[in-house]
């Protein structure tokens, strides 16, 4: 194992390039290109003024530490194309650095083998690429929240991902495979900020810890492939005419909000029992809830309680459990619902006196 310091400020950073690569802190170029056994530093060393590293190929390495120049900006980027950064340890970046990428195939791959790396973030963004945790053995813990701007979702492939209560905001949020992994949740809230939505729907090899975590579908048709799996707070916000909910779910607080045009969709044949459930749209803006196959039911279960809603239309959905479930005044009952108590509109007339 060796460190490689970055020199000589902007340049390309491939397999075989060596111009770029010192054995020291500002030292002479001409060190090997660093490996997978090999820590990766960009400190003021690297150059006095902004400096502007690019991946043009799959390129590895194990510990990367971005550290503040002594002025200017750090802008390192992870370009559009089959480029790959491969970091077999942990991730350590400072302020005063940007992260770049491209949206197409580019990807950040987290691939240690062994558990007790950290992720450190200290605010700034994650570029624009897929992010993969995927690392036989390996185990990743957040040490502050993550932002992961762009178009490209974060995959919990193998390994151990554990958020240590940290936030994270992200285009997608994904451990739909079999491979053996673990995911722990904590407290964390993770808002999913585009339609790649939260996908689980693949529990097969999953160890997984959410109970107490909050999950935020921010935007569009992001849906959530809860994977029959145990969840906190589920927020479906985003607007959209196909959101998708898949798997019968165990969720402590299931909150749907109101949207113009809002569509929510539960796979037919599923349930989703839930602690507390919000679902009521507006006079403006009705919520439609329904199932993903017209004439299949889905069900809603609370064990007691009472649930009031309003401003809904409701179609293909049993409401079961215990709890009383008041679909409101102004809701629709569309067709082939049971277990919902729909309230009669009193009829309007006049009143005469003689």
């Amino acid at each position: 194992m060796a460190d490689r310091y970055w020199v000589g400020g902007t340049g390309n950073w491939d397999t075989v390039t060596t111009t770029h690569w010192s054995a020291s802190s500002g030292g002479a170029g001409g060190a090997s290109v660093p490996t997978s056994s090999d820590n990766v530093i960009f400190d003021s060393g690297s150059n006095n003024a902004s400096y502007n590293p690019t991946i043009i190929d799959v390129v590895s390495c194990l510990n990367i530490d971005f550290t503040n120049p002594s002025s200017g900006t750090l802008t390192f980027t992870l370009p559009a194309g089959a480029n790959s950064l491969n970091v077999f340890g942990s991730w350590t970046v400072h302020s005063n650095i940007i992260l770049l990428g491209a949206s197409s195939n580019a990807i950040l791959n987290f691939k240690a083998t062994a558990t007790g790396k950290t992720i450190t973030t200290n605010g700034i963004a994650f570029p624009d690429s897929t992010i993969d945790f995927n690392g036989v053995g390996g185990g990743w813990t957040l040490q502050d929240n993550v932002t992961h701007n762009g178009s490209h979702q974060m995959n919990v492939t193998k390994g151990a991902f554990d958020t240590g209560n940290k936030n994270i905001s992200t285009p997608g949020f994904n451990s739909d495979n079999v491979n053996t992994r673990t995911v722990t949740l904590g407290t964390s809230t993770i808002t999913v900020t585009t339609a790649l939505g939260c996908q689980f729907s693949q529990t097969t090899g999953l160890t997984f810890s959410g109970a107490s975590s909050t999950i935020t579908l921010s935007t569009g048709n992001g849906g959530f492939s809860g994977g029959g799996l145990t969840w906190g707070t589920v927020n479906i916000n985003g607007n959209g005419s196909n959101i998708i909910v898949t798997g019968s779910n165990t969720i402590s607080a299931l909150s749907i909000s109101a949207a113009n045009g809002k569509i929510v969709k539960f796979t037919a044949g599923t349930t989703q029992t839930v602690t507390t459930f919000t679902a009521s749209g507006t006079d403006q803006n009705i919520l439609t809830l329904k199932s993903s196959s017209n004439g299949s039911t889905w069900t809603i279960s609370k064990s007691s309680g009472t649930v009031n809603c309003n401003f809904l239309s409701l179609q293909d959905s049993t409401a079961s459990g215990g709890a009383t479930f008041n679909a409101g005044i102004n809701s629709t009952d569309v067709s082939n619902n049971s277990g919902w108590v729909f309230a009669t509109k009193p009829t309007s007339g006049l009143l005469y006196f003689i």
